[in-house]
């Protein structure tokens, strides 16, 4: 039942924002997520078969880049500290309309959140 729940709700998702493009030409639907672990990659092959124009995935290591990129998602490099613009210099963060954090909280803060 909750995998059923899990997959109306990206279902939703998926419709309002294709409603949010048509309405704004120059838009794309473009998802962020902090984090590439299990979760975070689930949701983003899941995004990418729902239709976003764009998922984008950090890791904080470069080591990871080919096999998240290996799955049609663009890796992005986050230390969890600093914003990413400090460390990524591909300018994607404007067209970014949905985040996602799948990162573990680190002293009660969610660590890709808190750095921007």
């Amino acid at each position: 039942e909750r995998r059923n729940t899990w997959a109306a709700d990206m279902r939703l998702l998926a419709t309002r924002t294709r409603q949010f493009v048509a309405k704004n030409v120059d838009s794309v639907a473009a998802l962020l997520i902090f984090g590439s672990g299990y979760t975070g990659m689930r949701v983003a092959r899941r995004a990418i078969d729902l239709g976003f124009d764009a998922v984008y995935a950090t890791t904080h290591t470069a080591d990871h880049f080919e096999d998240i990129f290996s799955h049609g998602i663009e890796p992005v490099l986050f230390d969890g500290e600093r914003p990413i613009w400090a460390t990524c210099d591909t300018p994607f963060l404007p067209h970014i309309t949905h985040i996602l954090s799948t990162l573990p909280p680190r002293q009660g803060r969610d660590p890709g959140l808190a750095a921007h």
